[in-house]
C-alpha cells in the first residue's frame, strides 16, 4: 500500500504531464496488466477473466485508496492456477508413451515451472505497479530494489561476482558466458557449458 502511495505521489507531482487516473486509465491498466502475467493465456480460466472483468473499471479507484484487492485476488489465483497446471502436466507424464501417435513434450515445461517457482509475491506486484506506471508513458518504469541493483550494475559496467552468466537448468546451473575481464576469466578456471553442482 505504501509503494502504490509513493508511486501515485511521485507520478502526478513530478511526471512532466501526469494523467489523470480514471475508468480509461484503470481499463488499459487492466488489459496490460494481465497481458503481462498471463502472455500466453496458460492459466487464468475464462470464468477467472469474468470475475477480473468486475475490476475493470476499478483499478483508479483502488489505487487512489491505496487498495490492492485486485492484486490480491489476480496473484493468488495465479498461483492456484499455477499449481493446477503443474499438477495436470506431471500427471500426463507419469503414464507411459505411446509410440504409435505423433506428439511433441517440451522438456522446458520442467525449466519454466523452475522460473515460476523462483518468482516471489513482489516479482508478481513488480508487473502490477509497472501495468500502472507504463499507462503514464511507455517509458516509465518501476524497478523493485533488487532489479535496480542489477539495472544500476548493467549501466554503470561495475559487477562484482565471479565474473559469469549462469542459467538455471533442470539437473542443475550452467556457464552460459564468461566475462572478460571478471574473476572467472583471469583464474581461467571455467569454461562456457561448465556446470556448477
Amino acid at each position: 500500500k505504501l509503494l502504490i502511495q509513493l508511486i501515485t505521489y511521485v507520478l502526478d507531482q513530478g511526471h512532466f504531464e501526469p494523467k489523470d487516473i480514471n475508468d480509461d486509465f484503470s481499463s488499459h491498466v487492466f488489459d496490460v496488466y494481465l497481458s503481462n502475467i498471463d502472455p500466453f493465456k496458460r492459466y487464468f480460466y475464462e470464468s477467472d477473466i469474468k470475475e477480473f472483468e468486475a475490476y475493470k473499471d476499478k483499478i483508479d479507484d483502488q489505487i487512489k485508496a491505496y487498495d490492492i484487492s485486485f492484486f490480491n485476488l489476480t496473484h493468488e489465483r495465479l498461483l492456484q492456477r499455477i499449481a493446477e497446471s503443474k499438477k495436470i502436466y506431471t500427471d500426463l507424464l507419469e503414464k507411459p508413451f505411446d509410440f504409435s501417435k505423433e506428439e511433441d513434450y517440451k522438456k522446458s515445461l520442467d525449466e519454466l515451472y523452475d522460473y515460476i517457482e523462483d518468482r516471489r509475491r513482489q516479482d508478481w506486484f513488480s508487473v502490477y505497479i509497472n501495468a500502472i506506471v507504463e499507462e503514464f508513458d511507455p517509458h516509465t518504469f518501476y524497478f523493485a530494489p533488487e532489479d535496480k541493483e542489477r539495472f544500476d550494475r548493467d549501466i554503470s559496467g561495475k559487477f562484482e561476482g565471479i565474473g559469469a552468466r549462469l542459467q538455471k537448468k533442470v539437473d542443475g546451473i550452467m556457464v552460459n558466458e564468461i566475462i572478460s575481464g571478471g574473476p572467472a576469466w583471469r583464474a581461467n578456471e571455467l569454461e562456457v557449458g561448465d556446470q556448477i553442482l
